[in-house]
Formats: C-alpha cells, sequence, structure tokens
C-alpha cells in the first residue's frame, strides 16, 4: 500500500503536468509562453505537505503553542497556603514565596515571546472570529497548561470541567482552523514558504492563481482523485488532504472566488468530499487532519516549569512562643501545583468529597411512605430494586461548593456526581450531571458504562409498586452560595452493598428515580479495596483525635504522600511477605470500617473518598502490573514503550462486532512520515464496552528516534473505522517506572468521549522480554498482595504528619 507521501507525490505529478499542458497554451492561452510562471507554481504545489507531515505539523502548533503561552497570564505565583494546628496544639505557619519568577507566565515559559508566524496566525484567526483575541489564547493556555500539568504531576482536578472547557476551546477554535493553516503554508512552513515568496516577488499571484486553477480541472487529475476517494482509507484521506491544501493555495494566491471555482470542478466532475466542498473547507468543515490541542502541545516548553520545585520561606509560631520558627523548604513540583491547587488559576480545583441529596429529598420507604432524607436513621426499611433492605449507614458530609441538581420537578436535589440508574440495560447504567466528577471519584464505575445526566436520558424509576421508566425533560442547577458551605449534604448505604449494587428511590410525589449509593464497589477492584482498607485501618484511629475537619484537612495531607516511594517501598515489602513473612488478615469489607461506635464516621468516609478519588487508579493500575518493575540500579535502557492501563469511555462505548485495538506509534522529526503504528488487538465483545483494563505494553521503537518535539499519536480503532484518538507528548523526564496518567480520548469530531491511562517509559529490550515472562506469571493473589502494600505504604507516609501533630 503507498505512503501518505507517495499518494502526494502522485497527486502532484498530476497536477503539474496538467500546469505545464496549460502553460504551453492548449488550456490557457494567457499564460502560454512563460515558462518562469509554470516553474514556480510546479514547485509550489511539489513543496505542499502531505497528509500527517510532521514538520508542517511541527510548525503549525507550535505557533499555535507560543500563543498559548504568550497570553498566559502572568498572575503572581502563590506560596502554600497558611497552615494552623488545633486549639490544643496551636500553631500558625505562614509560607512566603521566595523564588525569582514574577508571574506563572515566566515560571513555565521563561522570557517567551510572541513568533512572527504567530502573529500572523493570530491576525488571521482573529479576522476570521473575532471572539478569539489574546484573552481568549489567554484563557485557553491556562486549560491547555493544566492539562499537561495534569499529564505530568499527581494532583486532584476538576475532570468535567477541564475537559468542557478543552471542548469547548477546541470547538471556537476549529472554526478558524484554515485561518490559522493559511499563514503556516506562506510563511512558516519553510517548502511552500520560499515557492509562495518566488512566485510574489515575481508579482505573479493572479496568473499563478488563473493557471493553477486551469489545471485543476484537467481530466487526467480530475480521474486520479475521484479513483483515489473511491478506494477510501487512506487513499482518500490523502486525496482530501490535497484537495484542501489546493483550495488553501488558491485562496492565498488571490483567486477571487475559491467557492465558486470549487463549485464549477464539481459540475466538472471532480468529486469532492463534503468536508471540502464550498464554505465547508474554510469554516471549520474539515478539522479531522488536525488533533485537539491539548496539553502535549505545550509539554515540550513547559515541562521544566511543571517538574521545577518552588523555593519557600516558612515562618511558624507555636502557642506560648513570642518568637517565630522559620524554615525554606522547597515545594516539589511547587509550581505546577500552586497553579493548579492555590493560585487564582486555579480553575479546576476539584469539588469537596462525596455525592449526595439535600435535606427535603424525599426517600420512598418498603411500606410506600415517603420520608425526608435527614430524617432517615439506621435501621430504617427502604424500598430498593432488590426488594426491602434496611439502611446500615447515613452518610452526613458538609455540601461545600457542589452545584444541586433537580430533575422534571421531582423532590430531590443531588449533587453534581450522584449516580442515577438508567433504564436501559444494554447500558450505560449509570447517568450523573456531572460524570467526570462520578468517576473521578469511583474509578470502578465505569464498568458498565456512565453518561451525563440530561434531557433525552431515561431513567429507571418506581411509580407506586409498578417499574416504570422516566424520560429527562428538564435538569435544574442551583450553585452553590457561601452559606451553603456547612449545610449537610446525605447520602444512604444499605445492607448488602457490599455485595451488589442495590438501588434506592428518590424524588416524588408520584415518580421516584433509583439512585445508587455513591460508594465503591468492592466486587469491581478488590485490589483498591484491599489497599484502602488498609490505609483506614493504620490512619483513621489516630487521626480521629488529631483531625478536627476531615473533609478539609486530609486532602492536605494526601498530598505529602510521594507515590514513587510509596511504590518502590511497597515493593520491597511485597518481596518481605514473599519471602515468608505471615500477611496480616484482611478485614472484611463492609459498613463497619466506616462506622464508629454504629454511627458515621466522618474521619473514615472522608479518608476513604479522597483515598480512592486520588489514589484508586494508581492503586488498580500498580497492583495489577507489579510485574513492570524494573530490577534496582537498571539504566534506562534503548527502547520506548507505551504503558497502557485503563480504556475509560464517556456517553460513547465501543462498538460491539468488529475486533477493536489499540494502535501507537513515535512520530519524530528525525523520521520523513509516521512511522508503522504497533498495535494492541483488544478481545472482541458481543456487547458495547466502555471500561476495558489493559495493563500492556507496546514497544514504540528505538530511542535514538527520539527528537525535540516527538510525540506518541495513537488510536483507537473498532475494526477499520478510527473511533477516538489520544496524543502524548515525549519529555525530556521520562521515568521508570514511569508513573500512570490519563490523556484524554477524542472522536474523530474534536469531542472529549473518554481517557486513557498510559506511561511511557526508556527501557532495555531484555527489560522488555523479562516483563513479558513476569507478566505471564503474574496472579490475582500477587495482585492483592502488592495492593496490601500499597496501602500500607500510603499509611506509614502518612503517619509521621499525624505525628507531627501530636508532637506540637
Amino acid at each position: 500500500m503507498p505512503t501518505y507521501p507517495e499518494y502526494q507525490q502522485r497527486f502532484a505529478r498530476d497536477l503539474t503536468a496538467g500546469i505545464d499542458a496549460a502553460a504551453d497554451g492548449r488550456r490557457a492561452p494567457a499564460a502560454a509562453g512563460d515558462p518562469d510562471l509554470s516553474r514556480r507554481v510546479d514547485a509550489l504545489v511539489d513543496a505542499l505537505p502531505y497528509y500527517g507531515d510532521m514538520a508542517m505539523e511541527a510548525v503549525h502548533r507550535g505557533a499555535l503553542a507560543n500563543l498559548l503561552a504568550v497570553y498566559l497570564p502572568n498572575n503572581a505565583v502563590a506560596p502554600h497556603p497558611d497552615e494552623s494546628g488545633p486549639w490544643y496544639a496551636y500553631y500558625l505557619s505562614i509560607y512566603y514565596y521566595r523564588g525569582p519568577y514574577s508571574g506563572y507566565r515566566d515560571a513555565f515559559y521563561g522570557g517567551v515571546g510572541q513568533s512572527s508566524l504567530a502573529g500572523l496566525i493570530l491576525a488571521k484567526v482573529q479576522a476570521s472570529q473575532s471572539s478569539l483575541n489574546p484573552s481568549w489564547w489567554g484563557s485557553f493556555g491556562v486549560t491547555v497548561l493544566t492539562d499537561g500539568v495534569r499529564r505530568e504531576v499527581s494532583v486532584s482536578l476538576d475532570g468535567g470541567k477541564l475537559s468542557t472547557d478543552l471542548d469547548n476551546g477546541n470547538s471556537a477554535f476549529r472554526g478558524a482552523l484554515t485561518a490559522s493553516y493559511l499563514p503556516v503554508l506562506t510563511s512558516g512552513y519553510a517548502s511552500t514558504a520560499s515557492a509562495f515568496a518566488a512566485i510574489v516577488s515575481a508579482g505573479q499571484s493572479g496568473a499563478a492563481a488563473t493557471l493553477l486553477d486551469q489545471a485543476i480541472s484537467r481530466g487526467q487529475f480530475t480521474a486520479d482523485i475521484n479513483q483515489a476517494l473511491a478506494m477510501g482509507g487512506d487513499s482518500a484521506n490523502a486525496a482530501t488532504w490535497f484537495l484542501y491544501n489546493l483550495w488553501v493555495v488558491l485562496d492565498a494566491l488571490g483567486l477571487p472566488d475559491v467557492d465558486g471555482a470549487i463549485t464549477r470542478y464539481q459540475q466538472n466532475g471532480l468529486q469532492v468530499p463534503a468536508e471540502v466542498q464550498a464554505v465547508s473547507w474554510r469554516s471549520g468543515g474539515y478539522t479531522s487532519w488536525f488533533p485537539a490541542l491539548t496539553g502535549a502541545d505545550v509539554l515540550p516548553q513547559a515541562s521544566a516549569g511543571i517538574a521545577a520545585s518552588m523555593p519557600e520561606e516558612k515562618m511558624t509560631t507555636y502557642t506560648g512562643s513570642s518568637y517565630p520558627s522559620v524554615t525554606y523548604p522547597s515545594e516539589s513540583n511547587g509550581y505546577a501545583v500552586s497553579l493548579t491547587q492555590w493560585g487564582s488559576l486555579n480553575w479546576y480545583v476539584p469539588h469537596d468529597s462525596g455525592c449526595c441529596f439535600s435535606a427535603g429529598t424525599q426517600v420512598l420507604m418498603a411500606d410506600g411512605s415517603t420520608q425526608g432524607i435527614e430524617t432517615i436513621e439506621n435501621g430504617d426499611l427502604l424500598a430498593t430494586d432488590r426488594g426491602p433492605r434496611r439502611v446500615v449507614l447515613v452518610e452526613k458530609p458538609p455540601r461545600g461548593t457542589r452545584t444541586l441538581h433537580r430533575i422534571n420537578d421531582l423532590d430531590l436535589w443531588a449533587t453534581d456526581g450522584h449516580p442515577f440508574r438508567c433504564a436501559s440495560t444494554a447500558g450505560p447504567r449509570i447517568a450523573a450531571a456531572e460524570p467526570w466528577t462520578l468517576i473521578d471519584g469511583l474509578p470502578t464505575i465505569t464498568e458498565k458504562g456512565v453518561c451525563r445526566l440530561r434531557p433525552g436520558v431515561v431513567l429507571a424509576a418506581r411509580q407506586g409498586t409498578r417499574d416504570v421508566a422516566l424520560d429527562v425533560v428538564r435538569v435544574d442547577s442551583s450553585p452553590a452560595n457561601p452559606e451553603d458551605a456547612q449545610r449537610t449534604v446525605y447520602d444512604l448505604l444499605v445492607e448488602g452493598w457490599e455485595r451488589d449494587r442495590v438501588a434506592y428511590y428518590v424524588g416524588g410525589p408520584e415518580v421516584f428515580v433509583a439512585v445508587e449509593p455513591e460508594s465503591v464497589d468492592p466486587t469491581q477492584s478488590l485490589a483498591v479495596t484491599r489497599a484502602v482498607v488498609t490505609t483506614l485501618e493504620m490512619i483513621v484511629p489516630p487521626a480521629r483525635g488529631l483531625i478536627g475537619h476531615p473533609h478539609a484537612e486530609f486532602p492536605r495531607l494526601l498530598r505529602h504522600v510521594d507515590r514513587s516511594r510509596a511504590r518502590a517501598q511497597a515493593l520491597s515489602a511485597y518481596r518481605v511477605y514473599r519471602g515468608g513473612k505471615p500477611l496480616p488478615p484482611a478485614s472484611p469489607v463492609g459498613p463497619g470500617c466506616l462506622l464508629q461506635q454504629g454511627d458515621w464516621d466522618p474521619h473514615a468516609s472522608a479518608l476513604e473518598y479522597y483515598i480512592v478519588r486520588d489514589f484508586g487508579r494508581f492503586l488498580r493500575s500498580h497492583a495489577a502490573q507489579g510485574w513492570r518493575v524494573a530490577p534496582e540500579g537498571d539504566p534506562l535502557g534503548d527502547r520506548l514503550v507505551l504503558g497502557l492501563a485503563d480504556l475509560e469511555l464517556l456517553d460513547t462505548p465501543l462498538p460491539a462486532g468488529p475486533r477493536p485495538a489499540v494502535d501507537a506509534c513515535l512520530r519524530s522529526l528525525r523520521f520523513d512520515g509516521l512511522q508503522t503504528p504497533r498495535t494492541l488487538e483488544l478481545e472482541p465483545s458481543a456487547r458495547l464496552v466502555w471500561n476495558v483494563r489493559l495493563d500492556k505494553s507496546l514497544d514504540l521503537g528505538p530511542a535514538d528516534a527520539i527528537a525535540p518535539g516527538a510525540v506518541v499519536d495513537g488510536w483507537i480503532r473498532s475494526g477499520n473505522a478510527v473511533f477516538a484518538r489520544f496524543r502524548v507528548a515525549v519529555t525530556p523526564g521520562l521515568a521508570r517506572p514511569g508513573e500512570v496518567h490519563d490523556a484524554y480520548l477524542f472522536a474523530p469530531d474534536g469531542r472529549v468521549i473518554g481517557r486513557l491511562g498510559l506511561d511511557l517509559r526508556l527501557i532495555s529490550t531484555a527489560h522488555l522480554e523479562a516483563e513479558a515472562s513476569a507478566r505471564e506469571a503474574w496472579k490475582p493473589e500477587h495482585e492483592l498482595l502488592l495492593a496490601h502494600c500499597l496501602g500500607e505504604q500510603i499509611g506509614h507516609l502518612l503517619l509521621p504528619h499525624l505525628k507531627a501533630c501530636a508532637s506540637i
């Protein structure tokens, strides 16, 4: 099969033959006798980039990344928030930033200036859409940089808001994509820029446009393009891209009516795909060639700042002391954490813990009566989809900053991520007002699908004694006010929740919708459950006397957990247990781990939520992939390896039927063209697929192929159809073993439809072969043992911070 460069050469050869014929006077007498003109137009056509040309892409995306950097707000870098101890051991620690940067733009993009190409693109884009001004680029720059931080550093973020803003930003930009691309062809991409310059300097732009217009109508060129489009696949991609470039060139050369010319070509027999037909080509109709802008685009410039430690001054005053203690700590990944967690640009701080209902939400009881959720007590008998069940736990966290949502005027108000049961048994199983909030808090909830709660969704419901389906026609939202922060919200756990996903019913007065408790399903990930319970047993008892506000203080404490250290120590402990040390008995999974003297324990509840939210994917992937760890002292190797963890889809599942696969390839300026993709085939399924635990590696090739600006391009296929794409920057700080982070998955139309857990590592060929053998030997009992060790090490890393409080 021909490559994209080979297709490009064939199309260019046919077109330049038409140009030469037209210049000879057989088609365009006005151009006859001007060999210099035909030579210059031939050179321009020959210089056009092929589909997927890395050099052109690097120029274009580099200029866009420059705009995202130049206009990033330079707000002052925020130091670590002040800290204070409880009343019986009072202390106050005040932090001051002591680094050299005046603001975040300087910290991440120190001294960046606007490139000349970026200036041309900005002018063209803003002329196309006036809203895409420097302020817009600055705001979108915060979104993209935050996504880059998420890719490189373990920080908690509001995934729903971040993915929505990436969607909205890319959607707005796609309408001006052609406007941004035109300066690249005329001024940025070296080959075409020199060809354009030769034509313009000779004063031949108009004549060149006429000559090219005549050549496009030539029969042989029309026949070749039509044949390529009819073949489909790579051939059609190459032909569509070639036509698109011709329209951009005609526009740049000043052809008076490009859209009219396209219509004329069609009338003369040229098959023009819908996305590059008149008007559509210039207004965002053809965007599939351009992967969405994400953190991968700014990481080459920002990665050093993201990984940099941040110097601070810490002044601590203790009870009874007149003089403060002064230290000079350095916050690891400090600028990244400051941007996303503490500073004025922390737009994506996640909501407070848990997903619940406000007081006044009516609950359907087993006898058909209703009660306000705030009046429910342990032992009350509820109506559930499995028959009457008793309440074993009433969770009562504060509302905090969470928005409440109401469906169809029913008597219920639910927080962003509370899981509602859908009516269809085919999936998705769950709907939530902000599905990423739910998925972030409960990583295992995607097993049977999660969708956005919106008009058109059909929910499972109960009316009287009948099971019914309720069409959602309206969802109202009520944002939190400051006075709402300490108001209590509620969730219910019923007996047997640890064995099956029981649904209870809320709403009324006539129809009640089925909702699941916002709780971990232990059966979906025994390893995560084992790790979490282990940490709870170590931390909750001492925390009860030392932590006054668990929902506020546990997130701060968990930030001190060094994941790489926890992983390394867990592996050491794992080897000791495997060597014969007896493993402590596993605690039973049930409401007992969240209770204290028979009532809800806010410390256990908060710690469980934040460990699952912040460490759930870490625990699952590293317990399942314990075979991936290199021997101590093993140097970085000569192979670039892509590790794949969890594939999570939202709204749009992989279809049943054709065998799905993950394809990925390293793209680098050291190679001319796309390298051969490496493929991981997935098991075919007879049902819709929302979640796949991959836990495999793809060898992408020799490390010497890596050049500055290298990226890993990947896509999910269903049969031969591309289902979703992802893109990862290859940054200098490749770790071994890699920390798993999420990359967003984009549908062909640019929408975020899921996430893929992945990492990049440099390892040796021998190590790669050893991993394959170790993976075959890795058993479920090994996974549970390593999970226990991971939970134990998280507890050990948290205990010193609790003991520090006790010693004050």
